[in-house]
């Protein structure tokens, strides 16, 4: 039967890769989806039709021992979210990260990294992870977004030279101060929810999605988080940022990864968000690859984010 790859939805993409075992982690548009699943149908034949068998899989003596990591919908506080739980079953995970998509993007497009993640990082074997993946809400304009975002005032920043990018990254967006009162909260239920201190929670984002993890860390919260993940971020309000840093949060754990083709939020633009956080006191831990807006090669980008969440203080024992 044949696929017209240009009439499917995300989830139809989503779910004709998986059907051919692809990963799709490194799949942040609807088109990078399209482009994968036909590279694939141009490459091998179909996966077998509805009401073809194939063998059962062996079973696994240890799968009874171990969560599979499937991801279920639920709502936690303000936001829905798929959440799932990664590892060795035990009364509660030895760790929570939250993981915030993009602009435009959707929660289930990042659900991927972990599965990704406990597929090929044997360091985290021994440890139990419970993975959330808020969705925001839709703006004004139709896309998901974490507060609003004036895509031509972005733009015309971004071309306006010094003076006009030194004023954006001071000011605070509106709707900014909303969604970290939301987060914080989000934060708080996750960690009741799963038995866990602040100190063993993760929050992470992907661009626009970072930048709400880093004001959240920094702005929201009294106290360090596990760690933050800032997959291609950018600063903002960083006067702020970088007061807050240095008096409240000295020694936040920070993974920074951006891609030096990066067309829409400059790589020069990482380091100066790496040395706000440096500078101020946090240990930040920056990688580079040599892709553009996106988390570059996936098996290089689990191993960095398998390798910050394995050190995170505390799990020496459970890992």
């Amino acid at each position: 039967m044949s696929v017209d790859v240009g009439s499917l939805s995300v989830k139809e993409l989503k779910k004709e890769l998986g059907a051919r075992g692809i990963s799709f982690a490194d799949c942040f548009e609807k088109s990078d989806l399209r482009r994968k699943l036909q590279a694939a149908l141009d490459a091998a034949p179909a996966p077998a039709a509805a009401g073809e068998t194939k063998a059962p899989a062996a079973s696994s003596s240890s799968s009874a021992a171990s969560n599979q990591g499937s991801f279920s919908k639920e709502t936690i506080g303000a936001y829905e979210c798929y959440t799932a739980i990664f590892g060795p079953k035990k009364a509660s995970p030895d760790l929570c990260c939250i993981f915030m998509h993009g602009y435009g993007a959707s929660a289930d497009q990042f659900t991927d990294i972990f599965t990704g993640l406990y597929a090929s990082q044997p360091s985290l074997a021994g440890l139990t992870l419970a993975a959330i993946c808020p969705q925001a809400p839709s703006g004004a304009g139709g896309q998901p977004e974490w507060w609003p975002l004036d895509l031509m005032q972005w733009q015309m920043a971004m071309m306006g030279g010094e003076a006009a990018v030194a004023k954006m990254i001071r000011d605070e967006p509106a709707g900014m101060a909303t969604t970290r009162g939301k987060v914080c909260d989000l934060i708080a239920a996750v960690a009741a929810a799963q038995s866990v201190p602040l100190s063993r929670v993760v929050v992470g984002g992907f661009s626009q999605g970072s930048m709400a993890a880093i004001d959240v860390a920094l702005v929201g919260l009294d106290e360090n988080l596990g760690g933050v993940i800032a997959l291609s971020s950018f600063p903002l309000t960083v006067d702020t940022w970088a007061a807050k840093c240095k008096a409240e949060h000295a020694g936040l754990r920070v993974l920074q990864t951006h891609g030096i083709q990066d067309p829409l939020l400059p790589y020069a633009s990482s380091g100066w968000l790496r040395d706000l956080l440096k500078t101020n006191g946090a240990e930040v831990t920056y990688e580079t690859h040599g892709g553009q807006h996106d988390i570059g090669d996936p098996q290089k980008a689990f191993s960095q984010i398998a390798a910050f969440l394995a050190s995170t203080p505390g799990l020496a024992s459970k890992c």
